[in-house]
């Protein structure tokens, strides 16, 4: 379908079906050059149904639709797949710019502004949690009612990049220009040179600098420190979730803090999963200290780390050692503080970060 001009009422009293443009399990779907626009907003722009593949759009624009770009499954339980889109606009959108499902998208030079001069109900760009292999880049979600990009939890392998993402939450309610919720950044990340505007992020199940998913996955630094007993205390603590590392990926983790001004003894130690990194024990007064390791992941239940620790003059130890963690589940990585006097805050711990490199 090439060099497409449309446009005209859309409402059920004007036109029999609601939508421009619809693919029904269709395979090789090619369109070109195409402008379709509304006059009363009661349209879906593009619409694919069920099992479509090998579906090509490029240089197209959809204006006051319901839906610019929408994705379903049909009746044959099948959803979009291998949809490649570029240079696509859809403008003042009634509902959402685009809801993606599926897998194996990939939208480069795109826009999905202006909902908000039809009240918009929806959100600039949605990708739904049954979406897998998800690419989206140089991309625009601006002036929405509510939020401009927004993944569900459960969609994996959703990259984002060089976007830019600014005044959404047009209804100035609890929305915002990208919102991830608890999408872990195992499953979805933002990556390039961002711009966010005030309406700012929610993602709760990652760290997101400047628009970016962080590589330090984890930066704990509220103070913690041992309570009046001799057991071990956890004083800080991180999950990695499971499957999230890979052999050869890299953990970094940095702890440190602070001794009460006293001879009692103290121990510090650093835990990778099950295995002990080991740390320091030892009479540290009023000292601050450092106890940090490098993980390489070896094998899917094998690694190799290096720690080291420092504390004032007394302490400087680089060691190394083996742990046997499967990847599969999750790890818990914690700084523990065990009192050799039952003092509270002999011990505190005033931050733990790791991060994931490679």
């Amino acid at each position: 379908m090439n060099n497409i001009h449309q446009v005209g009422t859309s409402s059920a009293a004007n036109w029999e079906n609601d939508f421009w443009i619809e693919g029904r399990r269709a395979v090789g779907l090619s369109i070109n050059n195409c402008w379709s626009g509304s006059l009363d907003g009661g349209a879906a722009g593009l619409r694919l149904r069920g099992d479509c593949q090998g579906v090509f759009v490029t240089n197209s624009t959809f204006v006051w639709p319901t839906i610019g770009i929408q994705a379903l499954t049909w009746t044959d339980s099948l959803k979009p797949a291998y949809v490649y889109m570029s240079n696509v606009g859809v403008d003042q959108h009634t509902t959402s710019g685009a809801e993606i499902e599926g897998r194996t998208w990939f939208i480069t030079n795109a826009n999905f502004a202006n909902g908000y001069a039809h009240t918009n109900t929806g959100q600039a760009c949605l990708i739904k949690s049954t979406s897998t292999d998800i690419v989206i880049q140089d991309a625009l979600f601006a002036y929405d009612q509510k939020s401009g990009l927004v993944v569900q939890n459960g969609a994996k392998k959703v990259r984002v990049g060089n976007y830019t993402a600014e005044n959404n939450n047009q209804a100035a309610g609890a929305f915002y220009d990208v919102d991830l919720g608890a999408s872990p950044y195992a499953d979805v990340r933002l990556f390039g040179k961002n711009v966010l505007g005030t309406a700012g992020v929610n993602a709760t199940g990652q760290r997101l600098v400047n628009g970016v998913t962080s590589d330090m996955v984890s930066a704990n630094v509220t103070p913690a420190s041992t309570t009046a007993v001799t057991t071990a205390e956890d004083l800080m603590t991180y999950s990695i979730p499971a499957a999230a590392l890979k052999v050869g990926q890299r953990v970094r983790i940095r702890s440190w803090g602070t001794t009460a001004a006293n001879a009692n003894t103290k121990t510090g130690r650093l835990w990778f999963g099950a295995t002990n990194m080991g740390g320091w024990s030892t009479t540290l007064n009023a000292i601050g200290w450092e106890v940090s390791s490098e993980v390489l992941v070896t094998g899917a239940s094998a690694e190799t780390y290096r720690r080291t620790t420092v504390g004032g003059s007394s302490i400087s130890q680089v060691v190394g050692g083996t742990g046997a963690e499967a990847t599969s589940g999750a790890i818990v990585i914690k700084f523990q503080g065990q009192n050799g006097v039952a003092s509270a805050g002999d011990i505190t711990c005033q931050g733990l970060t790791v991060e994931i490199v490679d």
